[in-house]
């Protein structure tokens, strides 16, 4: 991420959950054009999908601050 921190996303069950440096933070609901939310819409992940399967992201979490990151696909499993 821009911020210098590792976010990594994985797929469990109807929920895309987010952790950052290896800790979980919560849980995402897709609701359309790849975008995903959480919470009382407090997070937020948006998804631009590129070619040759690489990804940017944009991601906004609003709680006790605003945190808004952006980041690059780097590897997948």
């Amino acid at each position: 991420m821009n911020d210098g921190s590792m976010m990594e996303f994985y797929k469990e069950g109807n929920l895309l959950f987010y952790k950052t440096n290896n800790q979980i933070w919560g849980g995402l609901a897709y609701s359309g054009n790849n975008t995903f939310i959480g919470g009382v819409n407090d997070t937020e992940a948006i998804f631009e999908l590129l070619p040759q399967g690489k990804a940017n992201l944009r991601f906004r979490f609003s709680r006790r601050r605003e945190l808004k990151l952006e980041g690059s696909k780097i590897y997948s499993y």
